[in-house]
């Protein structure tokens, strides 16, 4: 990741899953450190446009151990599983490459497919 305001991204294949597990460290030491306050911007969270994928929407799944707050995008669809206590959103918007974001300024049609989450004393987030 980059420290100067630009995207960190991570590209999945088609079908592709992950577990993504962030934790954070003072420069000069490998022992984590919490947080006071992170907040994470996830975006373009859509859905194929082109076949085979047109059908596969794209798919965030966050923890609540520390979430304050999150901000969904319009096209984005928010449902929380209360036996594992965690949130996933998803969407169904078709789109495609197109509109990938360039900048961590989006244009109204990325923010409508994206999540904000606002952590407080995060010690690690785990995104799936």
């Amino acid at each position: 990741p980059v420290g100067d305001g630009s995207i960190f991204r991570i590209w999945f294949s088609p079908n592709a899953e992950a577990k993504v597990r962030l934790f954070f460290v003072r420069p000069g030491s490998p022992d984590p450190t919490p947080l006071d306050v992170a907040v994470f911007t996830i975006m373009d969270i859509d859905c194929g446009s082109r076949r085979p994928y047109y059908d596969e929407c794209e798919t965030v799944e966050v923890g609540t151990d520390g979430l304050l707050q999150y901000i969904v995008g319009n096209a984005v669809i928010q449902t929380h599983n209360t036996a594992t206590d965690r949130f996933t959103f998803t969407d169904n918007h078709m789109s495609g490459g197109e509109n990938n974001p360039t900048s961590i300024v989006l244009t109204e049609e990325q923010k409508k497919l994206s999540v904000t989450l606002v952590f407080e004393n995060l010690e690690e987030v785990q995104l799936r």
